[in-house]
């Protein structure tokens, strides 16, 4: 496994510092207690549902992804942030499907043609 840079932390230092780095880093509990005790040094303000629900998830994404790119690199920073972007994935989905511009184009009309038929 590869480790990345503790040195280069920028606005991260103790989750970094604290939490070695690798290609395959998860942003655990402990990694969130380290964030938040950087935003109370830091005199952020956040109340406990900040760090909870679909709140808590897009903090971990933010966290993962700049942690990577601190790390590894700007690629490797976006791949973690796209992960888990329904959006994306679902492009990725239609790209599976409709791999060339006419096919895009023929499953835009067929799925346009289904939405139609399930307003009626």
């Amino acid at each position: 496994m590869t480790s990345g840079r503790a040195g280069s932390a920028g606005p991260w230092p103790q989750v970094i510092l604290r939490n070695e780095v690798t290609k395959d880093f998860k942003v655990t509990d402990d990694v969130i207690d380290d964030f938040k005790d950087m935003l109370k040094e830091r005199d952020f303000e956040f109340e406990d549902e900040d760090f909870s629900g679909s709140a808590l998830d897009y903090v971990k994404r933010a966290i993962a992804s700049e942690m990577m790119t601190k790390n590894f690199g700007r690629s490797a920073g976006y791949r973690v942030g796209l992960e888990k972007d329904e959006d994306f994935q679902r492009v990725l989905k239609i790209f599976e499907k409709a791999p060339t511009l006419q096919e895009m184009f023929t499953y835009a009309e067929q799925e346009k043609e289904l939405e139609k038929a399930s307003l009626r």
